[in-house]
């Protein structure tokens, strides 16, 4: 029981290739990985004796000596015991109390050192956890309220977005502290840590860590966050830390777990002046595999990701809405974490499927710590190159070019592009079936631009359309069966309209050259360009947007900003080579409160949205 509690425990505290791969080698952690791998599977004399011998060459952790503790009652050495746990009590970290209770009491006879040992980890343990689950007496409506009173003012559009983009009404509060919070309503809690620098007329970053162990059915122990790094980290920059604390009913990449982390962000930043561009997410385990969903998926908040130790889901359905594609990740930046000795996640997997993604997207990195297992033993590396990203990385909501592939309508959008309606939700993701067009041609003919290759845990029945068909960047389609294609609009036109395909016409190296479509194309039934929902947008100069969606899109969402564009100038918006929309736009005090309110986003409140049918 307890060794599997701790199981759970250590996936949570322990934290947190091809051309983007860094491989590291990490020397004299073999004692102490063969040690824990012998914990694990119960060899415990062999274990303990490890351990001892780690001990000797360096300071053990508060984790290894609880380790250590239990491996001494199990190998029935009680001074050995009492001495590991007192070590324990003496590191000031308390996180094992609920574990301490599970220790079989006729074990050490009513010993009097046991019990005074006992309950002074009791009592440190509650005295740090009053500190710092002391309730708050600031309310988090503070900026809503405000919201609220502007929009039933009299002032204009302009004035009230101005306002609340420059706004920042919070209060000064006490810094160098982990506070709790709960919702009561949502069921929900996180925990924040304050720097001691924190000034309220100044924006901050916001880092946030999805712990672990998420299949539990307890919450983790508030006080497992409380380790020193993560303290001289926030306060080297000046940084917010945000936990949200989850178990079995708020998975990190189910729905539940997904609205979770968003509630906490809002939360965060209607208490705190946050500077919405440099927030930063990371997770360890089940949090590093949250890091990948939330940023192929919902990737709004973020400047980035840094997954630990987790499994990337980059071409995973988990339902309906949960349908992650990897080329979604290249919107942000986002580094793989990987260890040779995972005994969680295979490293041959993690490896294959990452290596084989970031050929085809250059803004995924890859690193790798040998010989270490599912724990996080490369603190100082990581932290070094986290911290250069907190420094130097900010997220551009505005970014001229976006792209994004969805299994449905629920995680369409990303920054000022969505796709708000689609046709059926999708299976699976099969990027590698589909082939993406060049925009803004001068020709305006439809240019392949890329064909992505298979990556491991595709399903073998299903092939891309480069083997299909022998379809290759650069070609030029002019001709589906025996209709003309003129541009990327009549192209969608026919896919949707037309029931089997035989061949494609295409010019190659100058050259007309037929391509046969083989019999087994006929699985993919009509998805044969395009088998997901996806959009790809560029903002030119001039107020013009030049889209591109597949024929599953029915409807697109476009955000304006002013930054974004010449608010006294037409907004002219062409969608798969068919002017759209060719007005002026407007301020909206109704959006911009929708806006801010959904997201408490002063660096991107969005003034108005052209919503575009394409049925």
């Amino acid at each position: 029981m307890i060794r599997k509690k701790l199981m759970g425990l250590a996936m949570l505290v322990s934290i947190f290739v091809c051309n983007n791969s860094i491989v590291v080698g990490q020397p004299n952690q073999n004692l102490s990985r063969s040690a824990f791998h012998y914990y694990l599977i119960g060899k415990n004399k062999k274990s303990l004796k490890l351990y001892e011998a780690v001990f000797k060459q360096r300071q053990p952790t508060a984790d290894e000596l609880y380790i250590a503790g239990e491996l001494a009652v199990l190998t029935k050495d009680k001074d050995k015991a009492i001495k590991y746990f007192s070590q324990m009590l003496d590191a000031n970290y308390y996180p094992y109390e609920m574990l301490i209770n599970d220790i079989d009491e006729s074990f050490f006879n009513n010993d009097t050192t046991w019990i005074s040992l006992k309950a002074a980890i009791k009592k440190k343990s509650e005295e740090y956890r009053d500190r710092i689950l002391a309730p708050n007496d600031f309310s988090s409506s503070k900026i809503a309220d405000f919201c609220l009173k502007l929009y039933h003012s009299n002032i204009s559009g302009s004035d009230f977005y101005e306002r609340l983009r420059d706004a920042e009404p919070f209060e000064k509060l006490m810094g160098g502290e982990f506070t709790l919070f709960t919702d009561s309503l949502n069921n929900s809690s996180h925990l924040v840590y304050i720097p001691t620098s924190y000034r309220p007329a100044q924006r901050h970053p916001l880092l946030i860590y999805l712990h672990g162990a998420v299949t539990r059915e307890f919450l983790p122990d508030a006080t497992d966050f409380n380790r020193q790094h993560w303290v001289k980290l926030a306060e080297k920059h000046q940084m917010l830390l945000l936990m949200p604390l989850a178990n079995n009913q708020k998975i990190w990449f189910r729905e539940e777990g997904y609205l979770h982390v968003m509630n906490s962000i809002q939360e965060v930043k209607s208490l705190f002046n946050i500077d919405d561009n440099r927030v930063f997410l990371t997770g360890f385990s089940d949090g590093g595999t949250g890091v990948s969903c939330l940023m192929t998926l919902a990737n709004n908040p973020f400047a980035g990701g840094i997954i630990y130790n987790g499994a990337p889901l980059f071409r995973t359905r988990i339902d309906k809405k949960f349908t992650m594609a990897y080329q979604n990740a290249g919107e942000r930046f986002l580094d793989i974490v990987a260890t040779t000795e995972d005994e969680l996640f295979n490293f041959k997997d993690v490896s294959a499927i990452t290596s084989n993604v970031i050929r085809n997207n250059d803004k995924i990195n890859f690193r790798v710590y040998e010989e270490i297992g599912h724990q996080f033993d490369y603190t100082d590396p990581e932290f070094s190159i986290l911290s250069k990203y907190i420094e130097g990385s900010k997220r551009d909501p505005f970014k001229s070019e976006k792209e994004w592939i969805i299994g449905s309508s629920y995680f369409g959008r990303t920054d000022w592009i969505a796709i708000s309606r689609i046709s059926e939700p999708m299976d699976q993701i099969y990027p590698s079936s589909m082939f993406f067009p060049r925009l803004a041609t001068e020709t305006g003919k439809v240019v392949v631009d890329k064909l992505l290759s298979d990556i491991p845990a595709l399903p073998s029945e299903i092939q891309s359309l480069a083997e299909l068909t022998g379809l290759m960047p650069d070609d030029t389609i002019i001709g589906i069966n025996d209709s003309k294609v003129e541009n990327y609009g009549s192209l969608v036109a026919l896919e949707r309209k037309t029931n089997s395909f035989s061949k494609i016409l295409v010019i190659r190296n100058g050259k007309k050259t037929e391509l046969a479509i083989p019999a087994t194309a006929a699985s993919l039934d009509k998805r044969i360009f395009q088998s997901n929902g996806w959009v790809k947008a560029i903002r030119k100069d001039h107020n013009e947007f030049v889209v591109a969606t597949s024929p599953q899109v029915q409807e697109i969402t476009i955000y304006i900003n002013p930054e974004m564009i010449d608010m006294d100038a037409p907004v002219k918006i062409i969608v798969n080579d068919e002017l759209r929309f060719n007005k002026r736009v407007d301020y909206s005090k109704e959006v911009i409160k929708e806006s801010f309110l959904n997201f408490r986003d002063r660096k991107s409140i969005w003034i108005n949205r052209i919503v575009i049918d394409l049925n």
